[in-house]
């Protein structure tokens, strides 16, 4: 499992102060790897780092506007990496930047998997689809 299958799995988002400390090292952990390796997992960390703040409360330090930016900084490591491209447009349909969302919801839905990430990349097109209905 990599990381953004991690934090997936084993954060659940706190919804008070008592889970600032979980934040606050997921956090940490992530800026460790980009110092070691920004291009890791072909962007993970930044992914992660944005779905912290995309996700977490506005009282635990969440933030759209920063979590576009960690998943656009992804994205650049990351071309191919479907799960980025959901995020992204999952951020942009929050910051009401609709047709941001829909390029992204596009690119996904005309892509094809990476060799051994199918089960990643069919679950991020499964959200688009999703969003895309939202977005109508």
């Amino acid at each position: 499992m990599g990381i953004s299958g991690w934090a997936r799995t084993t954060v659940a988002w706190p919804k008070s102060l008592s889970g600032l400390s979980e934040i606050d090292e997921i956090k940490h952990e992530m800026e460790t790897v980009i110092k070691l390796d920004q291009g890791y997992q072909s962007g993970a960390a930044y992914m992660v780092l944005g779905q912290v703040y995309l996700e977490a409360p506005g009282l635990l330090g969440g933030d759209t506007q920063k979590a576009i930016e960690f998943f656009e900084k992804g994205i650049k490591f990351g071309p191919e990496n479907s799960l980025l491209h959901l995020h992204l447009a999952e951020a942009y349909f929050e910051s009401h930047r609709n047709e941001d969302a829909r390029k992204q919801i596009a690119w996904l839905l005309a892509s094809k998997p990476n060799p051994g990430y199918e089960p990643e990349h069919n679950e991020a097109v499964a959200q688009a689809r999703k969003l895309q209905e939202k977005l109508k």
